[in-house]
C-alpha cells in the first residue's frame, strides 16, 4: 500500500519540480494544475491516498476513477488492512470451540468480511477456527494479491490521465519475484 501511496505522491511532486519525464503525456497547463495543487494546498499532501487519485484526475480534466470494482475495491481493502495493523488497536475475539469460526470486533471483523471470496489461500499455520483478519487471511497469497492489485490500480491510473510510466515495468520484476 505504500507503493499505490508513493506513486500518487511522485506524480504531484515531479509537476511541481518539473521532472516530467513521467508526466510527458500530459499538458503544460495539466502539469502546472497538478504543481499548484501539490505545493500551495497542504491538504492534497494530508488527503486519503485514494481521494489523491481523483483530485489528481480533476486536474488533469480526466473523469473520476471507478469505484465500484477491482482494482479499487482491493486497494480500499488493503490500506483497511494496512491501517488495522499498523494502527493496532487491541480487540476481542470470541474463540469457542474447534468446529466454529471465532468472531472478532470492529475493524479486524470489517477486513475478514471484505476479504471473504477474494482468491486467498489461508495462513497454514492458522488454526481453523480463528478469525479470517488478521489470522487466516494474512497470508503469502494475501500479500501477492495486494502486490497485483496494487499494481493494477496503478496501471489503471496511468493509462487513464494519460502517463507514460517505465518504472511500472520494474515493479512488474519486483512483484513477479516475490510472488514466485
Amino acid at each position: 500500500m505504500a507503493g499505490v501511496e508513493a506513486y500518487i505522491n511522485e506524480v504531484f511532486s515531479d509537476a511541481a519540480d518539473e521532472h516530467y519525464f513521467n508526466l510527458g503525456e500530459l499538458g503544460e497547463l495539466e502539469k502546472k494544475r497538478l504543481a499548484r495543487a501539490w505545493t500551495s494546498a497542504k491538504s492534497v499532501e494530508r488527503a486519503e491516498v485514494l481521494e489523491k487519485y481523483q483530485l489528481a484526475c480533476m486536474l488533469v480534466d480526466r473523469p473520476a476513477l471507478a469505484r465500484g470494482a477491482a482494482p479499487w475495491q482491493d486497494v480500499e481493502i488493503g490500506i483497511a488492512m494496512r491501517n488495522a495493523l499498523m494502527h493496532f488497536k487491541p480487540q476481542t475475539v470470541g474463540m469457542s470451540n474447534e468446529n466454529s469460526p471465532a468472531v472478532a470486533e470492529k475493524e479486524w471483523n470489517s477486513v475478514g468480511q471484505k476479504l471473504r471470496g477474494r482468491a486467498i489461500k489461508p495462513n497454514p499455520f492458522a488454526l481453523l477456527n480463528q478469525p479470517d483478519f488478521p489470522y487466516r487471511l494474512l497470508s503469502a497469497s494475501c500479500a501477492e494479491w495486494i502486490c497485483k492489485s496494487s499494481r493494477a490500480f496503478i496501471q489503471q491510473f496511468a493509462k487513464h490521465i494519460g502517463l507514460t510510466d517505465q518504472r511500472l515495468d520494474n515493479h512488474t520484476i519486483l512483484i513477479a519475484t516475490l510472488t514466485d
